[in-house]
């Protein structure tokens, strides 16, 4: 008897403590949640481009570099590497439409420095560089519907983390239309018409196995 009640007078301050250690934790954490503001992926700068020029990374297996129109000039250009070395071909890189992220902070990659980087729907057994909305051309400002804006001014550069926080809520839709948290759908901003499919963001050729993809 005295045994057991020793051994109660022992747990009882450890449960104690270890009760006021997991409440300090759940306070914690509850704080970071709420100074924490939600992020608004239209701090991204999304912009319709065409790859005018691509070639192969000298250094990265993996890598093409290619030379993206981003503007209506087409010296308007940005360079780009991405990792798409087999997973889409090289002939099919040259004068594809695509989606940029243009507000990225540069980084190098192999040596070799990326401005923006391609947005992709990354599939099940494929990844699929995001086709731009039928109606737009080099330089159309892209943005999510459902969400307030931010003017092209004041999007500022981004890091890398800031991007990932919010491609974690990037997904391809059923009608495969990139959307952020299901209810916002990737289109061009200047086009009045959100219900008109040809202004939204795309994944061509479209399959059901792609609903659900991550786009990043």
């Amino acid at each position: 008897m005295f045994a057991r009640s020793f051994i109660r007078a022992i747990s009882l301050p450890h449960k104690i403590e270890s009760l006021r250690v997991l409440s300090a934790r759940y306070e914690t954490t509850v704080a970071k949640s709420a100074s924490t503001p939600d992020l608004n992926p239209n701090i991204l700068d999304l912009r319709c481009g065409i790859i005018r020029h691509v070639i192969r990374h000298e250094n990265a297996e993996k890598l093409y570099v290619s030379q993206i129109q981003v503007g209506p000039q087409e010296n308007d250009t940005i360079q780009v590497c991405s990792g798409l070395v087999g997973l889409v071909p090289i002939e099919k890189m040259q004068d594809l439409h695509v989606v940029v992220v243009n507000n990225l902070k540069p980084s190098k990659m192999r040596g070799v420095k990326s401005e923006a980087m391609l947005l992709c729907a990354d599939g099940p057994d494929r990844v699929i560089p995001i086709s731009p909305p039928t109606t737009s051309v080099p330089g159309t400002v892209l943005g999510f519907s459902n969400v307030p804006k931010v003017e092209l001014q004041d999007k500022r550069k981004i890091k890398s983390k800031a991007f990932e926080t919010i491609s974690n809520d990037l997904h391809v839709n059923a009608l495969g239309q990139v959307t952020w948290r299901d209810g916002c759908i990737l289109h061009a901003i200047e086009e009045d018409d959100i219900v008109n499919p040809d202004t939204h963001c795309m994944v061509k050729p479209f399959s059901p196995d792609l609903e659900g993809a991550q786009v990043r």
